[in-house]
């Protein structure tokens, strides 16, 4: 699980990072040796252990091991001791936190590995986080919880309004909406954009856009009211 470069010295790794900080980093020639290092110590198989940037000395500051569930993703912070742990998944992230111990670190990306829930990783370590979608992501109906989510962003009547509508109808309350850029997505299937989705997109006048990505067909409508009979005909 070496990802150091091996015959890199301490002056050199200093240059990128804070021996004040990371002393024990320093010594060992960055971030992906040491926690190469500390699964080593604390009897973890974590797999490879790759750097997360482009950076030909990206491996000194970032890391990045696999899971089943997606890559874990590992940077160190500039201000102070710290390790900012993302588990990525296919749509979104599951988890994300920050320790000042890297056995905590590789506590974390091991637990993961092996297959734990949310809440068993939460319980685990407690500066991991999860939100509701995520946990509905692993529950299984991110759907019902996306549509609850968006319908109780009470900050855009006019977009709540839109929404009601479309939920209230059956063949498209199981289709994933979100946002992107102020446009409102419906997603067919939520692991696979080739499924296609439609885009509502909102004019200045009150007036809609209504998209589909899989035909490339548009109608424009003047109103909100007017949408859903557009969304219905493109799907």
């Amino acid at each position: 699980m070496d990802a150091s470069d091996g015959d890199i010295s301490a002056s050199e790794v200093s240059r990128f990072i804070n021996p004040a900080l990371y002393p024990d980093l320093v010594e060992l020639g960055g971030l992906g040796a040491a926690i190469a290092h500390a699964a080593d110590r604390n009897g973890l198989d974590l797999g490879q252990v790759e750097s997360a940037s482009s950076n030909p000395r990206g491996h000194l500051v970032t890391a990045r091991l696999h899971s089943a569930r997606g890559p874990i993703l590992i940077h160190l912070g500039k201000e102070r001791r710290l390790f900012s742990i993302s588990i990525e998944g296919e749509v979104r992230p599951w988890a994300e936190g920050a320790t000042g111990d890297i056995d905590d670190a590789v506590g974390v990306v091991g637990a993961w590995r092996s297959g734990v829930t949310l809440r068993d990783l939460k319980s685990r370590f407690y500066f991991m986080d999860y939100d509701e979608l995520a946990q509905a992501h692993e529950s299984g109906d991110p759907v019902e919880t996306q549509w609850k989510l968006l319908l109780h962003e009470e900050d855009r009547p006019i977009l709540q309004d839109l929404l009601r509508t479309l939920y209230a109808d059956p063949g498209l309350r199981g289709f994933f909406p979100y946002l992107s850029m102020g446009i409102l997505c419906l997603a067919r299937d939520i692991s696979d954009r080739r499924a296609g989705e439609i885009r509502i997109v909102p004019g200045g006048d009150g007036s809609h856009r209504v998209q589909s990505t899989l035909s490339g067909e548009e109608r424009e409508v003047p109103s909100t009211d007017q949408v859903l009979d557009a969304v219905k005909h493109l799907c």
